[in-house]
């Protein structure tokens, strides 16, 4: 139907509706939002594709049509396949790249970055205001900035090592605020943004304005479960306390978070994401959490701390309890076991636990568990990483397992982490993690990061342990 729409009735619809259908019968679909939850996912063209988005280019320039959101798309879709910016910038030097200096870098990430830039300045001045379009243009913006702010990127002694330059951002905000005043997408993706840099209070309220905004039940859901997590990030990192009779800033945001994901329990499109993230939240306010039958998915998905085997051994018997909607994390860690978002809820619930026990041993043993859950994410992560890493995030939760784990104990190495013989103890393996990820981080998470491998390094000297 598309393709005959296209050769004998064509227009930006039909066009749209034959490229997608191309493309999702061609190529795997790409979850919403996935530049900010994964940098590395990328996704390879077909041939079909390719000569598809060739014959609608020439027919847009024989029909001069205003719409850019479709052009925009297919430039999008080539640089799926690409890679982000970062991508990119490393394909040409490979391994060679960690041996340029900070000059030469920064030459070739502005080289890479002005290529895409100047397109999407071009489809800009050709086409009428779009949301999408100032959503790419503060994409590009986001990924160019951050590669500049990276540690590694920059000589040694540099005012700003690791401080993210968010003007350019903003001030692609205020023109897309003075274009499209009313569109909810881009506050969406404004709220987006200052999750990504970690800049939680201003995520939150920009979600809220944009949960007001958007006109759809479906659209709201998905903004609602996004904003839950990250009051419930925010309430975690914020040291805020109870004065008086009034309730803290931080039990404000866990009892704002409750009330989201509960909402969202009802709705098929978004239980999945409470299941994640309810039992959790719980935990924070105090509430029940069934630790019952969360032992017992960790014991058949994890069985003696053995992700890969403990799979293996009980495949037919996690086939058997899926369901087709998850309600809660244990039924979600059964059902999606090799998805490293579930599996990071799960560890991320371990390590709560893990800081709040009363004896040594219960809190080691939940800090281990935490990190057998995000040493299965580091697994699962390198698999599909064209670079075969993990993501920062998972390499921080690793090590916050450990050095939790050796707070608890009083021991350097209170189990085994499989870090060969490289590193002297666990403590230090877990020092090395925290200065990996504040190597490839920026501004909050960079401080954290950096605050946690000092941390580390007090208790080395403190104890003279190695």
């Amino acid at each position: 139907v598309a393709e005959f729409a296209v050769r004998h009735v064509p227009t930006v619809a039909a066009w749209r509706l034959y490229l997608t259908t191309l493309d999702a019968e061609t190529t795997e679909t790409r979850t919403a939002n996935a530049c900010f939850h994964d940098e590395r996912a990328r996704r390879r063209m077909a041939k079909e594709l390719r000569k598809g988005i060739k014959a609608y280019r020439e027919w847009q320039k024989e029909a001069q049509s205003t719409d850019g959101s479709l052009a925009l798309w297919c430039w999008d879709r080539k640089w799926q396949e690409e890679g982000h910016l970062e991508d990119v910038v490393r394909q040409k030097y490979g391994e060679d790249w960690k041996f340029l200096g900070p000059a030469k870098r920064e030459r070739e990430i502005r080289r890479r970055y002005f290529e895409r830039k100047n397109v999407l300045e071009g489809l800009k001045g050709a086409f009428e205001p779009h949301p999408d379009l100032f959503i790419a243009l503060a994409w590009h913006e986001t990924q160019h900035q951050r590669l500049l702010a990276l540690p590694e990127n920059l000589p040694r002694g540099a005012k700003d090592r690791g401080v993210f330059n968010t003007t350019p951002v903003i001030d692609i905000f205020r023109e897309a605020r003075r274009q499209l005043p009313d569109d909810w997408r881009w506050t969406a993706f404004e709220a987006q943004f200052f999750r990504y840099i970690w800049e939680h209070r201003q995520s939150v309220e920009s979600y809220r304005d944009a949960i007001r905004m958007a006109p759809r039940v479906e659209e709201r859901n998905r903004l609602k479960a996004e904003l839950a997590e990250v009051l419930l990030t925010a309430a975690i990192f914020t040291e805020a306390e109870e004065e008086g009779n009034q309730l803290s800033e931080r039990v404000q945001w866990l009892e704002e978070a409750f009330d989201c994901v509960s909402d969202l329990q009802q709705f098929e499109r978004t239980c999945r994401a409470a299941a994640l993230l309810k039992d959790r939240i719980a935990f924070e306010l105090g509430k029940p959490v069934d630790w019952n039958r969360l032992d017992q998915t960790y014991n058949l998905v994890f069985k003696d701390d053995d992700y890969i085997n403990s799979i293996i051994t009980h495949l037919p018997v996690l086939r058997q309890d899926c369901a087709d909607v998850s309600v809660e994390l244990a039924q979600a860690v059964k059902q999606y076991f090799t998805d490293s978002e579930v599996l990071r809820s799960f560890g991320s619930l371990y390590l709560r636990r893990s800081g709040r026990e009363p004896t040594s041993g219960d809190a080691v043993m939940y800090a281990r568990r935490a990190y057998a859950t995000f040493n299965a994410c580091r697994i699962l992560e390198e698999g599909k990483s064209r670079t075969r890493d993990e993501l920062a995030t998972t390499r921080f939760q690793r090590a916050r397992a450990i050095l939790t784990a050796v707070e608890r104990s009083g021991d350097a190495s209170p189990f085994d982490v499989g870090a060969g013989k490289k590193y002297e103890s666990n403590l230090s393996y877990a020092q090395a993690l925290f200065q990996s990820v504040s190597a490839r981080s920026v501004n909050a998470f960079r401080r954290a990061a950096s605050n946690f491998t000092k941390r580390c390094q007090q208790i080395r000297n403190q104890t003279r342990c190695p």
